[in-house]
């Protein structure tokens, strides 16, 4: 159980970026891929939704959209202030904020605000720990490159560090995270 002065430690822009972390992997997920149907000018044409990566909120009136995220606010303000408890479950209302953020996202991108070129690719480096080297020119190479770059976060195999057993666990986990988020993975093969 965390103590005040641990909560506090937390910034806001820390807490924000959890909020965008869980709208895009929910965008990544196409979440909403289960409209049912396309649609069509002349109204909703049945078929079906094969592609994950589709946008398919591009395909959508916006007036969906805009039911879909009222929808995803009245859930958050439920989460938030729960009808007859006082305790708040911190995971759900985070899960929530990233709905309606992704559904905003959503329908800024469908109205064409959101330019592409503003929204950088993102590589996640992949490979033995051993080779710090090689780790570090391909994340200067993709920086270069107009990408962001997401890396293994230690070097457990070039001796910097031995991770017990529970923090090899952490770090894995971690790193599959990483790997969700990523529009690439780069695997770094060096051959010796």
């Amino acid at each position: 159980m965390s103590t005040v002065a641990e909560e506090m430690s937390v910034t806001t822009s820390m807490k924000l970026r959890a909020v965008m972390i869980a709208a895009y992997m929910k965008i990544r997920q196409n979440r909403y891929k289960d409209v049912p149907g396309k649609w069509h000018p002349d109204g909703l044409v049945p078929s079906v939704l094969s592609d994950r990566k589709e946008r398919t909120w591009l395909t959508v009136p916006l007036w969906w959209l805009a039911d879909k995220l009222r929808e995803e606010v009245a859930e958050l303000c439920t989460e938030i202030d729960p009808p007859g408890s006082k305790s708040v479950n911190r995971p759900e209302v985070l899960m929530e904020a990233g709905d309606v953020t992704a559904m905003a996202m959503m329908m800024a991108d469908r109205v064409g605000a959101i330019d592409p070129s503003y929204v950088p690719k993102i590589v996640c480096l992949c490979g033995s720990t051993r080779f710090k080297d090689a780790f570090r020119r391909a994340n200067e190479e993709e920086t270069l490159a107009g990408n962001i770059v997401l890396s293994v976060g230690m070097f457990p195999h070039s001796g910097d560090r031995q991770l017990t057993y529970q923090e090899k666990a952490r770090v894995d986990w971690l790193y599959m995270r990483k790997i969700d988020l990523c529009d690439e993975v780069l695997v770094l093969y060096i051959d010796q």
